[in-house]
């Protein structure tokens, strides 16, 4: 009687639990993703390379998440390994081309040749647009400009347009050293305020109460006109 094979085969081939487990992996990586909630997103990365190492979508979608933290030369690695698994991958093919494009400023980018070619990139630009405006590099406004003129219809993109629209109008710049320093610049503004009224109160002075004025209405200014300007900007 011939034996049969049957167990060893129902271990070589995936189970349907399997099969629903790496689905329910995939689906949660892209919408912690979609949530910008990186390093959870990571994690969840990492456990269906480790289960499906040939892969090369999820090495694609890896390198998505390197572009989002601004790491090329990870981005670039990770899609290098997912197109020696498929050549054609759409997604390694997609990161490998804005990891090229990191590299030059974002003013230069032609971003509807490269949504033209891949759809699916549109969200990867916007986690790169947020992660350049967290940095503080100015790329970050003519990106979301571009996006905002290619997707109209997009509330969400002519939102985040709007909102780097007013972190970067001409008025806003004397705020920005303050923006750069955070913290320490308030208590540095703090300290001279205090400084300043301290010798306003003890000299009758022209100079200190000149000084004084223009401290107060810098931070009346700092505190108002951001908010007041996103307003102005939303009519």
């Amino acid at each position: 009687m011939p034996r049969s094979h049957s167990g060893s085969a129902s271990h070589s081939l995936p189970t349907p639990a399997a099969d629903h487990e790496e689905q329910a992996l995939a689906l949660q990586f892209e919408a912690l993703l979609r949530h910008g909630r990186l390093d959870a997103a990571a994690e969840v990365i990492h456990q269906l390379l480790r289960d499906h190492p040939a892969h090369a979508h999820y090495h694609g979608r890896l390198a998505a998440l390197q572009l989002a933290r601004l790491d090329i030369e990870g981005a670039r690695s990770s899609a290098t390994q997912g197109c020696r698994y498929h050549p054609a991958d759409p997604q390694c093919i997609a990161a490998l081309q804005l990891a090229d494009l990191l590299e030059r400023p974002p003013a230069t980018w032609n971003l509807a040749a490269v949504l033209d070619r891949h759809p699916q990139a549109l969200h990867t630009l916007v986690l790169i647009t947020i992660a350049l405006q967290a940095r503080g590099d100015v790329g970050a406004h003519a990106i979301s400009r571009q996006l905002a003129q290619l997707h109209p219809t997009n509330t969400v993109l002519q939102e985040m347009a709007r909102e780097l629209d007013g972190a970067n109008h001409w008025s806003l710049i004397p705020i920005r050293p303050r923006q750069r320093l955070g913290w320490l610049s308030c208590a540095v503004l703090g300290v001279l305020t205090y400084l300043l009224l301290d010798m306003l109160a003890r000299s009758h002075s022209t100079l200190a109460l000149a000084l004084a004025i223009l401290v107060i209405t810098y931070c009346i200014y700092t505190w108002i006109w951001p908010t007041l300007l996103k307003r102005l900007l939303r009519t």
